[in-house]
């Protein structure tokens, strides 16, 4: 629900929160690449939102770097920060901020390097890539680290414990289907900063697959803001749901015991 959340930035196009390294840093990579993972899959397939034929490589990076990046910045930089003798939850909400702004800026460098191995000629776009990211990255540093702080220190550990999990997933569902009603039918409708970028040059639309839901507005309901509310919803409900999916099939496979047949051997 949050990365359907556009602002307006002083450059003349929109961004929103990609949340990867929150995930990570909250849940640990593992997690934090399969939720990620749920989140980008759902948006390409319910809102036509990055795209079928993009999928792989938006999962690489939104789902993957996000998370692992995220995550690696915030443990190292934590330590060297609590050195310097701040409380403990203002060395996690700053590294929390550093890894989710870097994450950011790495995921956009990354973008332009894939669009210019593509042949779509942006290899002498990715410094404006990156410049039209910056008011993003900034904008996630502040939220990552505002989130960090918010939750305490219980739930940033390597390893976070299941009930500190499970509580943050409550508070989550929570957020999620606030945003999607009262906050989504009110998102900048700027380009963002690749369509900046791009300007003239638009990639092309897949016909591979056709989103039931495509530019977050459900058809059938004719006042904008409800078809755009309801929309969100059901997107952060397909996500959870997807997320549940693969829980449960984590929990599975776990639990699972696969019989051994034995051969009688003379």
């Amino acid at each position: 629900a949050a990365q359907s959340l556009n602002f307006p930035v002083l450059s003349g196009h929109s961004g929103h929160f990609l949340g990867g390294a929150l995930a990570g840093i909250l849940l640990g990579p593992p997690l934090g690449i399969l939720a990620m993972t749920c989140v980008v899959s759902v948006q390409a397939l319910l809102f036509a939102d990055g795209g079928i034929s993009a999928l792989g490589a938006n999962l690489v990076n939104l789902a993957l770097i996000g998370p692992l990046v995220g995550s690696a910045l915030f443990h190292a930089a934590a330590p060297a920060l609590a050195k310097l003798r701040l409380p403990a939850a203002s060395s996690n909400g700053f590294s929390a901020g550093l890894a989710g702004g870097l994450a950011v800026l790495l995921a956009a460098a990354l973008c332009g390097l894939e669009l210019a191995l593509s042949a779509s000629a942006l290899d002498s776009r990715l410094p404006a890539i990156l410049l039209a990211h910056l008011p993003v990255a900034i904008a996630e540093a502040f939220i990552t680290g505002a989130a960090v702080l918010l939750v305490g220190q219980s739930a940033v550990t390597p390893a976070p414990a299941a009930p500190a999990v499970q509580n943050l997933s409550h508070w989550l569902v929570a957020a999620a289907a606030s945003m999607a009603i009262l906050l989504s039918p009110w998102a900048s409708s700027l380009p963002d900063g690749l369509e900046a970028v791009l300007g003239d040059q638009p990639m092309a639309a897949s016909s591979l697959w056709q989103a039931p839901l495509a530019g977050i507005q459900l058809n059938g309901l004719e006042i904008s803001w409800l078809a755009t509310g309801v929309a969100t919803l059901l997107g952060a409900v397909g996500a959870g749901l997807a997320g549940l999916a693969c829980e449960n099939g984590l929990a599975f496979a776990r639990t699972a015991k696969v019989p051994v047949r034995r051969t009688d051997q003379s």
